[in-house]
């Protein structure tokens, strides 16, 4: 928890650097992350890393200097975090499940059901577990 100050700094240093990465590259780099895989690299190893799951692309804007600042939906569509999924891909021979398209999502769906199917996928690993952090 930040002070209302410290807090409009940092939303705005992340604002100018996803704008700024956006219009000088041309790519989006401001996610919310929804998900996440707790687990560990080897069975012996008693550090719990963590990784995202979901990343769903977003953009923070205000409508003036003083206003506050407002999470949006970006125009990309969310995507299964590829670093992760390569990484249980050729560490783990785990297949992540396929995020469904957008446009045939219905209004119902739950994302609860995916990260469900993803924990039976991962089920044989010690200690993995996935939250809905």
């Amino acid at each position: 928890h930040l002070p209302p100050d410290r807090l409009d700094r940092t939303l705005r240093r992340l604002e100018e650097l996803s704008r700024s990465s956006s219009e000088e590259q041309g790519v989006n780099t401001l996610f919310l992350a929804l998900g996440m895989l707790h687990y560990t690299e080897a069975e012996s190893s008693e550090a719990v890393l963590r990784a995202p799951l979901i990343l769903l692309p977003v953009q923070l804007a205000r409508k003036t200097a003083r206003s506050e600042f407002v999470l949006q939906i970006g125009e990309d569509e969310p995507t299964f975090n590829p670093a992760l999924a390569e990484y249980l891909r050729r560490s783990a021979g785990i297949a992540v499940p396929t995020l469904p398209d957008p446009s045939t999502i219905a209004d119902d769906y739950d994302l609860q059901d995916l990260f469900a199917e993803l924990q039976r996928t991962i089920e044989a690993k010690k200690d993995w577990q996935i939250r809905s952090d």
